[in-house]
């Protein structure tokens, strides 16, 4: 029998370990709540995750699931899989490889998305026992028709209320599969109902199950209750997806909507248990193990900008000197309050060249965009509006506002003399502007300045250009302001006061929501509450941070002791990329010079998993970029500029699992490398 290891922090990345848990407040919108309203109360907290494609599984599976000993963590059979190296293709015995399981068989719900790459139901599984289940049930066997090597079976289903062949996991696995069970009739309550094809479904988005299904799962998961590897894994899908599986988090969820629990959802003073305690007894001899890890995140959750701030150096400011530090450093920053992002559609997603094709074809399922009208094209990484002679138009979803909102786009025209387009609102104070690119072919994509609406209710939005106004639109946001234009920052901010001393670490700048228009992001921290003797507290201006593209970001920073985590903070904000300030040769005056998109690298990294001699490989048109590597806890082991080089070896001496980032110019690429 192989041994369940406790912990999956070896394939943790350290931006897992910083946006682990549930942020605060997570499930407070299902307090006070019992039965199916509780269900469907958390139906609306982790709705809408970030749906992954079905190739990036792979990858996922290295975080999600990997076991202590750097092997595929396979809940079907007891073998040692390598990542990468024993992915399916064919099998033909168990052992062979391993493959992605629809826990809940896809054909369930008819393969439909967000479903079919949901990580909380998939699961990498040895291929030949997965192929032996097929699309069967989960049940218990009493009379097995087949018996896997580790124990799973195959046979007629053994308990009252149905009959059918069934499959039974592993005991030591089976709450897990009833609490995915159980997220999937929470996260799918809108959905689950129409699945006619489910045999253990009863038509109702409430119970979502059969009588004799609830009966089983019920049990299997008093019998195998939550295990470190659940948590773990919940946190490590939390950081792909941006949602959790609530049954994880507070086990007793489940008797509240499907048991005899009667009693309404009020967790406060029991929160979920964090795990062993990381023992962050200070040490005044040793301050140099005191730091701040911190990094910014893309919307996809790839990491930007990561550095580590070592607080035995003498950075520490305080009061109004923190503030103007940060003030100072930055050009400029709205600190109002966003609301929803209404419309962020990007049209990378097209293929073609940029005299394109029609683009009748374009799959819009999963997009903002409501059609296409006119001569619209697909081009390239764009959409191309109107040809010589007639106009093209890109016609949005109808999206509800209320007061002003402001509208970013990015493109670029089609030659000098057509770089014009019309942005219509009927419902918008005003109804329509005209925006005019400076860039056009084959210059790089530019992003506008913002425009600003205002709207009570529905909005309609329609961007349109003429004939011989050929532009391209690479990028589309919308974003809510609330009642007004956010106003001008004071210059002069009073400093804030001291934080609750039972937190350690708060971040000050940028707060959540903000709308930052920057050259740079200075963030700040405060300290609070560490011993006297130390002499770190304090606030704390860390390094610059350059983002280029326009887009929501997340920063995370944690404060390390050793190797240990003894708090951490993650604020989302929004990034406008308003354009900074060049001069221009012998003009004597300031310029406004519009910042392109940055596109993003790509480079190879093998072997992968590694025993420590490691290739990295860039392509002719990545030159001049430089890489660094990071190890899990953030310590930066290594940075290069590569210059002319495309081929770089390296030895890494230390097992476990590093961050290798590769950028210039024109963008950043992040892979995980794991050395046993």
């Amino acid at each position: 029998m192989r041994t369940v290891f406790p912990s999956l922090l070896l394939c943790l990345s350290w931006i897992s370990v910083l946006q682990a848990e549930a942020p605060e407040g997570y499930y407070e919108p299902a307090y006070g709540q019992k039965s199916y309203a509780l269900k469907t109360a958390l139906f609306h907290i982790i709705e809408g995750h970030t749906s992954l494609s079905y190739a990036a599984l792979w990858d996922a599976f290295q975080t999600t699931d990997c076991r202590e000993d750097g092997y595929v963590w396979d809940m079907y059979s007891h073998c040692d899989f390598r990542f990468g190296s024993n992915q399916c293709g064919n099998y033909s015995r168990e052992g062979d490889c391993y493959n992605r399981e629809h826990s809940f068989p896809k054909s369930w719900f008819d393969d439909a998305r967000p479903m079919y790459t949901d990580l909380f139901h998939l699961y990498p599984t040895d291929g030949y026992v997965n192929g032996r289940r097929s699309n069967d049930p989960f049940g218990e066997v009493e009379d097995p028709t087949w018996t896997s090597e580790a124990g799973c079976k195959l046979g007629p289903n053994s308990t009252p209320g149905y009959s059918g062949r069934v499959f039974e996991p592993l005991d030591e696995y089976k709450g897990d599969f009833a609490r995915t069970y159980f997220y999937m009739a929470t996260r799918y309550e809108d959905r689950i109902a129409d699945w006619s094809s489910c045999p253990v479904c009863n038509g109702t988005s409430g119970q979502a199950y059969d009588d004799w299904v609830v009966d089983l799962l019920l049990a299997w998961h008093e019998q195998d209750p939550v295990s470190a590897k659940e948590r773990d894994r919940n946190d490590a899908v939390y950081v792909y997806q941006g949602n959790r599986n609530p049954f994880i988090d507070y086990p007793e969820l489940v008797e509240k909507i499907w048991g005899n629990d009667t009693t309404a959802f009020d967790p406060e003073g029991t929160e979920p248990d964090p795990g062993p305690d990381p023992d962050p007894e200070p040490d005044p001899d040793s301050l140099s193990s005191y730091r701040l890890v911190y990094c910014y995140a893309d919307a996809l959750d790839s990491v930007v900008f990561t550095d580590t701030l070592f607080l035995s150096a003498p950075v520490e400011v305080s009061g109004e000197g923190a503030m103007k530090i940060a003030r100072d450093e930055v050009l400029h920053a709205s600190r109002a309050k966003v609301g929803d992002t209404l419309i962020n559609e990007g049209f990378s997603g097209m293929g073609g060249n940029e005299s394109g094709a029609q683009a009748a074809s374009v799959d819009l399922t999963d997009g903002y965009v409501e059609s296409f009208e006119g001569s619209v094209f697909q081009s390239g990484a764009s959409v191309r509006l109107a040809s010589s002679s007639k106009s093209g138009a890109v016609v949005f979803k109808d999206v509800e506002a209320s007061g002003s909102f402001f509208l970013q786009v990015g493109g670029k025209g089609w030659a000098e003399d057509e770089l014009d387009f019309t942005v219509e609102c009927p419902t918008c104070q005003p109804s329509s502007q005209t925006l005019s690119f400076t860039a056009y072919r084959p210059d790089a994509f530019q992003t506008l300045e913002p425009v600003v609406f205002e709207a009570e209710g529905s909005v309609s939005l329609i961007i349109r250009a003429q004939s011989n106004h050929r532009v391209f639109l690479d990028r589309v946001l919308l974003v809510a302001l609330g009642d007004s234009v956010p106003p001008d920052p004071d210059p002069n901010p009073d400093p804030e006061p001291l934080p609750d001393t039972t937190r350690i670490l708060s971040i000050l700048y940028p707060v959540p929501g903000d709308t930052l228009a920057v050259d740079s992001v200075v963030a700040q921290v405060r300290l609070a509450g560490l011993p006297d003797t130390l002499s770190l507290n304090g606030i704390y201006a860390l390094n610059p941070a350059y983002l280029a593209d326009s887009m929501g970001y997340v920063f995370h920073v944690g404060l390390w002791y050793r190797d240990s985590c003894l708090q951490k903070d993650t604020v989302p904000f929004f990034f406008l990329g308003n354009p900074a300030r060049d001069s221009l040769p012998g003009s004597g005056t300031d310029t406004l010079a519009t910042r392109p998109l940055a596109s993003r690298l790509d480079f190879k990294l093998y072997p992968n998993p590694s025993t420590g001699d490691v290739t990295l490989e860039i392509p002719a048109s990545s030159r001049d970029a430089w890489v660094e590597i990071y190890t899990a806890t953030g310590r930066l082991s290594l940075r290069k500029e590569l210059g002319t080089m495309q081929v770089l070896k390296l030895q890494l001496l230390q097992p476990g699992l590093y961050l290798v980032r590769v950028g210039n110019a024109r963008g950043v690429a992040t892979r995980k490398l794991l050395v046993r």
